[in-house]
């Protein structure tokens, strides 16, 4: 029985190889794809194979053909747990070239329509070490975005085979479909009516697979096959339509040119490449090409810091959508050649230097963007952020398609991480750039007023730092003025006290365009309620509002005075002279014994002050009477109504009241009695 067993351990491997190791060598070869496929992967097609053959991603199409019943689908969709924004799927088979010469493949090509604007890109590959390894993609189409997403009839296409691949037994050919990063799915692929076949000599002429930049001074050119002494003429290439001053070395193996330049090119600085009149070994003359080509060695130092994904209302096509980058170094960057992917595409981005310290923004929609915010900004391609799911964005260097990753951020919608930003009207803000960026807490909501869009209230900052301190503002109590009397009745003085932020302040009132100060006198003709805004010198605001109450004592039958220490009740029309004598609107308070201070009529008491939890509040009145006591915000909102009714002279009313809950900031005791109002402010701070 053991010896059995090690029988069959030992051939099972050359039984499997058999199937999957194997290699097509009837030659010329042609496929139509009419045979069955098989389950997922597995060779669906002897000596073929592929990603996942599975009716999705890998497809027998029985509907779009070009001959016969069948043709082969293609189509780079997700699969659970893949990247969703970069998907690549291929099927490739296996070629035993042992003998030939010259090999090339013919095939043609159509896409489906699948309803999204999303390209996706044919690549051709091969390996000459049974699929080890590959060599450089070359691109099918003359679109450099691929094929566009609808319906297409078949075109044919020709891709001559690597030299390296002839009278070689161990070749794999592989047709590669990928699919960007951009929301939707990509247009299906369709392959069909494939001919791999050996030309009776090398009628192909060689083509330049995306040149790169190795640094400032050099430009490597790799050719699809080995090229003669036209390669080494530098009147051969251009930058820029200007002839290239410098020389040329090639490589051992003649498939491989380097361009020194005499002339440098710039860090971040788009170029076009031209290349012409260089012959392979056979002396086909190469048809003339140019190429986009673009030198940034950044690899760490850009970072992502706020990010708006969902103005108000939710469900509705954000216009505001933007993303803020930030210059964490201490050299400036240069941002060509670098690209945003992920929950958006953003298309290279532009020549641009960005200084240590400094943000750069770019948007779904940069004029509306730039008409809101005042800020410039590089408008994105594609579709909007998400609203409800989780969303991936990220910062590449495409040098030579490197993908190498500068940043990535992959923040959730709602808690833990900021909930204003999900349809409230808040960007979030990550305010500390050497802090991880993927960790929720190091994010919040943003706190600067931008302004209203669309009749919702707009927090962001783009373009400016965050606010890391919080502006308190307290506009004072309400007032009131007189219509009806001498002018200096009818007018009052606004007072706002600031802290927080980082001073200086400016101060805006929102009702009185023309002034901008600390104090203003208003003389409205109506009750009039007044907003000022505080904006600190980072550029973080915050408001408070203030109502004059209009009283018209032409309306009232009695108007109670103070004349002589006594309170008389006049007619309106007797009001003005009475104040010419020096009488005092309102009743008389008797204050023998006190001097005129309100503090000495009602004296408050807060401890402790600034607090963390519970909070004591203490008021005593000089007389006895009606009295209230309440706890408000900077918003004018009542927390709390501590006391309402009679006191007594002099007796201590003590209140413990708990703010341990409360948001921190500024709030005020208000103890109103007897006609005297007296506040005090306390501060909430955890």
């Amino acid at each position: 029985m053991k010896k059995l067993l090690l029988f069959l351990l030992g051939i099972i491997p050359v039984l499997l190889s058999g199937s999957i190791w194997s290699q097509e060598t009837d030659f010329p070869y042609t496929e139509g794809f009419e045979d069955s496929f098989t389950i997922q992967n597995e060779n669906f097609i002897p000596n073929w194979s592929g990603n996942e053959v599975d009716g999705i991603r890998i497809f027998q199409e029985d509907f779009f053909t070009r001959t016969g019943d069948y043709s082969l689908g293609l189509w780079p969709v997700v699969e659970e747990g893949e990247d969703e924004e970069e998907v690549e799927i291929f099927a490739q088979v296996r070629l035993d070239l042992s003998g030939l010469e010259n090999v090339a493949a013919n095939f043609w090509v159509a896409t489906r329509a699948t309803g999204a604007m999303k390209h996706v890109k044919l690549f051709m590959q091969v390996s000459t070490d049974g699929g080890l390894s590959f060599g450089s993609r070359i691109l099918m189409g003359s679109d450099h975005r691929g094929f566009n997403n609808v319906d297409s009839e078949f075109k044919e296409f020709t891709y001559a085979l690597h030299p390296a691949a002839f009278n070689n037994s161990n070749v794999v050919l592989r047709f590669l479909t990928k699919a960007g990063a951009r929301k939707g799915t990509a247009a299906k692929v369709l392959i069909d009516d494939v001919l791999i076949y050996a030309a009776e000599s090398d009628i192909f002429p060689p083509v330049a697979l995306e040149p790169k930049p190795l640094n400032i001074d050099e430009i490597q050119i790799e050719f699809s096959e080995p090229v003669n002494h036209t390669a080494l003429d530098i009147s051969n290439y251009s930058l820029n339509s200007i002839p290239v001053e410098g020389w040329v070395e090639i490589s051992a193996e003649g498939d491989l040119v380097v361009l020194h330049l005499a002339n440098p090119i710039g860090i971040g600085k788009y170029y076009e490449l031209g290349i012409a009149n260089v012959q392979d070994l056979a002396g086909n003359v190469m048809q003339a090409m140019t190429s986009d080509i673009i030198y940034n060695p950044l690899r760490e130092g850009l970072v992502i810091t706020e990010i708006m994904y969902d103005e108000p209302p939710k469900e509705q096509n954000d216009d505001l959508e933007f993303i803020e980058l930030y210059n964490a170094t201490d050299e400036a960057i240069e941002l060509g050649g670098l690209r945003i992917k992920g929950g958006i595409t953003s298309g290279r981005l532009p020549e641009y230097t960005l200084q240590p310290g400094a943000y750069w923004v770019t948007a779904k929609n940069a004029e509306i963007f730039t008409d809101f915010f005042g800020v410039p900004a590089y408008e994105w391609h594609g579709a909007n952020l998400s609203n409800d799911e989780p969303e991936t964005i990220y910062i590449i260097n495409t040098d030579h398609h490197s993908d190498l990753r500068i940043d990535l951020v992959t923040y959730g919608i709602g808690s833990p991480w900021p909930e204003g930003a999900a349809g409230v009207g808040y960007s979030m803000e990550l305010c500390d750039a050497s802090l991880d960026n993927n960790d929720p807490a190091n994010w919040s909501d943003a706190t600067m007023y931008a302004g209203t869009y669309k009749g919702y209230d707009i927090y962001a900052s783009p373009g400016k730092s965050c606010c890391t301190s919080e502006i308190l503002v307290d506009a004072g109590p309400d007032k009131i003025v007189y219509t009806g009397l001498p002018d200096k009745f009818s007018c009052t003085e606004l007072s706002v006290m600031a802290s927080g932020g980082t001073p200086p302040y400016t101060y805006s009132w929102t009702s009185l365009p023309e002034f901008s100060g600390s104090e203003v006198e208003v003389c409205p003709e109506v009750t009039t309620t007044y907003t000022v805004r505080v904006t600190d010198a980072q550029g973080c605001s915050a408001i408070d509002e203030v109502s004059v109450l209009v009283s018209d004592i032409s309306e009232k039958r009695k108007i109670e005075l103070c004349y002589n220490e006594k309170t008389l009740s006049v007619p309106p029309a007797a009001v003005k002279s009475f104040l010419a004598k020096g009488a005092l609107l309102g009743a008389c308070v008797d204050l023998s014994g006190t001097t005129n201070s309100q503090d000495e009529i009602v004296n408050i008491n807060i401890y402790p002050n600034p607090s963390t939890g519970p909070v004591t509040l203490e008021f005593k009145t000089l007389f006895e009477g009606r009295a209230s006591a309440e706890v408000f915000n900077l918003s004018g909102k009542r927390m709390e109504t501590l006391f309402l009714g009679n006191v007594l002279a002099e007796k201590n009313y003590n209140f413990k009241l708990d703010v341990g809950n409360w948001p921190n900031g500024f709030y005020l005791f208000v103890v109103k009695t007897g006609g005297t109002t007296i506040s005090r402010q306390f501060i909430v701070r955890k």
